[in-house]
């Protein structure tokens, strides 16, 4: 319908991608990787975050071997919040989000 307005969805909002990477970057500073881990190995994560940007609830929804699934568990364990969600990404709150981790080696 011409002059309809429809909403950007959350995931392809500027402010949530942002948000995304500052919660990506800081798992990967409590990620350590196994040693001698094949290069095409990789998880995937499901995940809530609440607006303090702590993690609420989190899944392991796919992995190529435990190792791997092991080390990005315990980063999901160790990491600390990337802080308050911003109100232009506050559609993240409480949504299910999906986030893969691979070997970059």
């Amino acid at each position: 319908m011409p002059g309809e307005i429809t909403e950007t969805p959350c995931l392809e909002r500027a402010a949530a991608v942002a948000y995304l990477h500052r919660f990506q970057d800081r798992i990967m500073l409590h990620w350590v990787l196994p040693e001698d881990m094949l290069s095409d190995q990789r998880v995937t994560v499901r995940f809530r975050l609440s607006q303090d940007g702590n993690v609420v609830a989190w899944k392991l929804r796919s992995w190529t071997s435990r190792r791997i699934a092991n080390s990005v568990e315990l980063a999901f364990r160790h990491a600390t919040s990337a802080g308050p969600i911003p109100d232009p990404a506050a559609c993240l709150v409480d949504r299910a989000v999906e986030m893969q981790f691979e070997n970059p080696y």
